[in-house]
């Protein structure tokens, strides 16, 4: 049975204190798991406390992390929310239709869902760690969202996912820190063989993780593909036609 509960916000460096209270508020009410925050960000004072009215039990729940890596190492999903296109990216699919694989992977475990600052939303680097960059339906004439708003329409559209049918995972998704641990050792080896020109570097490992992320991968596989690239790392003398 899905659980709600292990699906967190995760608001990336917020700046004003009434919209991690309005955060918290949003996710208490829906059902929602605690709320995460990656340094730096507000304070929890009083306003933040005011716009959590009724859920201030929930602002004591809150966890500052000090990066995205640390909020995301033990989660099976994470979810980029962002309106942009960006380059060496998939184009953000719709909410409405990565709801529920949101909710079947809470069978699975933790899923994180990472809403940017308020000024410019998730920076690429921030965005490298998700999985699916997922967008909100709004006007063609403005689509600037507060993070508060989006927090609670998410919420909103999970909640109401609750009463849909729901599919079984036949299998175990890959938890983040085991696909992270797979790009790095496939960015190691082809570090060694200078596979990677300094400037496209970090594109092409952007690529990769959004190929991994967009799979979906089993738990399983992640362990095949670290396994072949750790043999093919540990044979890497050897020639085309077998010889050292």
């Amino acid at each position: 049975m899905p659980d709600l509960s292990r699906i967190h916000p995760c608001l990336v460096r917020p700046v004003g204190p009434l919209n991690i209270g309005s955060s918290v508020r949003a996710a208490k009410v829906m059902g929602l798991g605690s709320l995460s925050l990656i340094k730096p960000h507000a304070d929890l004072d009083s306003d933040a406390r005011k716009m959590s009215a009724g859920a201030i039990e929930e602002l004591a729940k809150v966890q500052s992390y000090n990066s995205i890596e640390d909020a995301i190492d033990d989660s099976v999903l994470v979810i980029g929310m962002s309106a942009r296109l960006r380059e060496h990216r998939a184009a953000p699919v719709w909410l409405h239709d990565v709801v529920p694989e949101i909710v079947s992977a809470t069978d699975q475990g933790k899923v994180i869902i990472l809403f940017g600052t308020e000024r410019t939303g998730l920076e690429n680097e921030e965005l490298d760690f998700s999985h699916r960059m997922v967008k909100i339906h709004t006007s063609d004439q403005f689509s600037s969202i507060n993070v508060a708003q989006s927090v609670m329409i998410v919420a909103y559209e999970l909640r109401r996912a609750m009463d849909l049918p729901q599919k079984e995972n036949p299998y175990t998704l890959a938890e983040t820190r085991d696909i992270e641990l797979a790009v790095e050792a496939l960015a190691t080896a082809l570090d060694k063989r200078d596979f990677f020109t300094s400037s496209k570097r970090a594109l092409a490992l952007r690529r990769v993780r959004d190929l991994l992320g967009r799979a979906a991968p089993h738990d399983n596989e992640i362990s095949l593909l670290r396994g072949m690239i750790r043999s093919l790392d540990e044979h890497s003398m050897v020639g085309l036609d077998g010889d050292s």
